[in-house]
């Protein structure tokens, strides 16, 4: 689903809720302020920020958070176990992982935001001050070689535990790498609670091992991270939502093709050739008449992933393109589709390039192989 574009840039990112609010759809607007309201009634010490450019509150820790979508809302309770334990008075809504979703036609009944809300602040509170003083007093329980040797003897509850806020950040770091590597499936829930952690090098590490784990529920948290103020982070939530494979995440990475970093567009056209999804095919198009040349060699590869009528008709122009290595990556990617009407475009470019580029020919020649094989 594509998301709201509330904000464009960092410098438009909303300094309180209700600028937040401000920017929300019209018919969105008095859901959103009624289930502010009965968020700060319930919890009346909760305080409430933006975070990650999302109305965020937090009591003894986050509490809940909700976001604006196009099509719909999200309210967002941080464990996912509450969703299951409150599942039958959620009947009516769509929910996914931590997030419940909801609109000014079906909004949340107000027993429901407030048992909500009561459950998260219980949770919160099991961990007590003392225990919390204990946590951020001490001296760093986990060491380098510790997390190897966790790692060696595969010590689950051990490197999760070394998320754990009191510890060393790059240990959390190198801990959320690790549970990524192993392909831990119950470190999914621990990943995506540290995708709002201050230090951005763990938001990173820990979009990328949720990539790698494939775990849906994950999907939504990395769409609010195409949103992240640093570009590492932007470029890897892009990449694990590629790999993710979840079509809801199309539209708001087609949207991050405006991304103002390069290193970022260029993952995000990658996912888009990952999903495959023909909704991407006239984006990266318009991406053919960007200057720098390594992004349309990316973005034909791509257009040969989704290759569609309008993909096919993109990689064929793109035979005649200035760069070389845009036109080794078209005839690459007409190859691999193997679609024999091309073949005489294929002749043609190979007849026009006469030793021009040696690795093109090479590249022409082998699609037709490739094509006339599959005849």
């Amino acid at each position: 689903m594509e998301k709201k574009e509330i904000l464009k840039d960092k410098s438009d990112a909303p300094f309180t809720v209700d600028d937040y609010i401000a920017a929300a759809p019209e018919t969105e607007k008095l859901v959103l302020e009624r289930l502010r309201q009965i968020i700060k009634a319930t919890a009346p010490e909760a305080e409430e920020s933006i975070s990650y450019r999302i109305p965020t509150y937090n009591y003894n820790g986050p509490l809940v958070h909700f976001a604006s979508f196009k099509g719909h809302n999200s309210f967002i309770v941080v464990k996912k176990s509450l969703l299951e334990k409150f599942k039958k008075e959620l009947v009516d809504f769509y929910t996914s992982g931590t997030t419940i979703h909801f609109t000014s036609k079906n909004p949340l009944p107000e027993e429901l935001v407030k048992k909500l809300v009561n459950e998260r602040m219980k949770q919160n509170k099991k961990v007590s001050k003392i225990l919390r003083l204990i946590i951020y007093r001490r001296e760093f329980m986990f060491s380098k070689s510790d997390l190897e040797k966790m790692r060696a003897e595969k010590d689950i509850k051990g490197i999760i535990k070394a998320l754990d806020p009191g510890e060393d950040k790059h240990i959390r770091e190198q801990a959320a790498y690790i549970l990524g590597d192993l392909k831990i499936k119950e470190a999914a829930e621990p990943l995506i609670s540290v995708l709002t952690d201050d230090y951005w090098p763990i938001r990173k590490a820990a979009a990328l091992s949720l990539g790698a784990l494939g775990d849906k529920q994950a999907v939504e948290p990395l769409i609010l991270l195409l949103k992240d103020d640093y570009w590492h982070v932007r470029e890897t939530a892009a990449l694990a939502l590629g790999a993710l494979g979840d079509n809801r995440a199309v539209e708001p990475i087609i949207e991050a093709l405006k991304d103002g970093s390069l290193n970022v567009k260029c993952e995000v056209v990658d996912a888009l050739g990952a999903l495959g999804d023909k909704r991407a095919s006239k984006p990266l198009m318009e991406l053919l008449g960007e200057d720098d040349y390594l992004l349309r060699a990316c973005t034909v590869t791509s257009l040969g992933k989704i290759g569609d009528d309008l993909a096919l008709q993109s990689l064929l122009n793109s035979l005649e393109g200035e760069s070389y290595l845009v036109r080794v990556n078209a005839a690459h990617a007409l190859g691999t589709l193997g679609d024999e009407s091309v073949l005489p475009e294929l002749k043609k470019a190979l007849d026009r390039s006469q030793g021009e580029s040696q690795e093109f020919e090479r590249a022409i020649r082998d699609a037709i192989v490739q094509i006339n094989v599959r005849k």
